[in-house]
């Protein structure tokens, strides 16, 4: 009975020996490769999980971006210059906003819920990226939109999708789009 452990033992780590010599158990070499994601980039897309995982049922579409040559510039509002900034987008995939035709339809009252939203918003998602950005007011820069798809399109994938600017944060303030 001792011999026969001992010998299943020895074929075993044998035919492990000759698995390893086929190929197997050895990392692919593409995985090892240095990719050209930046520091930042890699602790942003962290940030991004983690506020994901920590609101799983009320989480709202979150991407930040470092920009390093202005690239997010073009889509800003005049006079938002994203050099050297973390760019938040939020997008509204919850249809909090969903019937918002346009910022100009607002009265009053609900422009000002939805910048107190958008508000909330933010200070909620900045305190997964506290400590990379330690000043809102002059290391981010933000904007809140929602896209529409039409309903009536059965292959939504391939649809394009209609995208509504409601409003932004630049230098410690909240503005609306049109504003």
């Amino acid at each position: 009975m001792k011999y026969r452990k001992l010998l299943a033992i020895i074929l075993l780590s044998l035919s492990f020996c000759f698995l390893s010599a086929a190929g197997y158990g050895k990392i692919d070499e593409r995985l090892l490769e240095r990719s050209e994601m930046s520091r930042i980039s890699s602790l942003l897309q962290g940030a991004s999980i983690r506020y994901i995982m920590q609101n799983p049922t009320t989480f709202l579409h979150v991407e930040f971006h470092y920009d390093e040559e202005r690239i997010f510039t073009e889509e800003s509002p005049e006079g938002v210059d994203t050099k050297g900034k973390i760019v938040i987008y939020i997008r509204d995939n919850r249809d909090l906003f969903s019937k918002v035709k346009s910022l100009q339809s607002l009265s009053e009252r609900d422009k000002t819920l939805m910048l107190d939203f958008f508000k909330a918003m933010l200070e909620n998602v900045y305190s997964f990226i506290w400590y990379i950005a330690t000043d809102t007011d002059t290391d981010i820069a933000s904007k809140f939109f929602l896209t529409r798809t039409d309903p009536s399109d059965t292959n939504r994938l391939f649809t394009e999708e209609e995208t509504i600017s409601l409003a932004y944060f630049y230098q410690g303030e909240y503005y609306l789009w049109d504003e």
